[in-house]
């Protein structure tokens, strides 16, 4: 299965959502970070746990396995 950038995106909000506890939008907004990890093939989970880690971000919610099924909406 292939995502589009917004779907992709979509989901990087979801994960940030869930165990960031914060939107993508308040936790920084910006496009170029997102469109630079897709890009490179990284997954949203990918990307959202190596943000936490550079900012020392708290992971909160269940565990590493999250994975949405479908982008929300």
């Amino acid at each position: 299965m292939s995502l589009t950038f917004d779907e992709w995106a979509a989901l990087v909000d979801a994960v940030c959502t869930t165990h960031l506890a914060i939107t993508w939008d308040s936790l920084c907004g910006e496009i170029e970070p997102l469109r630079a990890a897709f890009d490179a093939g990284e997954s949203p989970v990918q990307f959202v746990l190596w943000w936490a880690e550079k900012y020392d971000l708290m992971w909160v919610g269940e565990g590493l396995g999250y994975w949405p099924v479908s982008p929300p909406g």
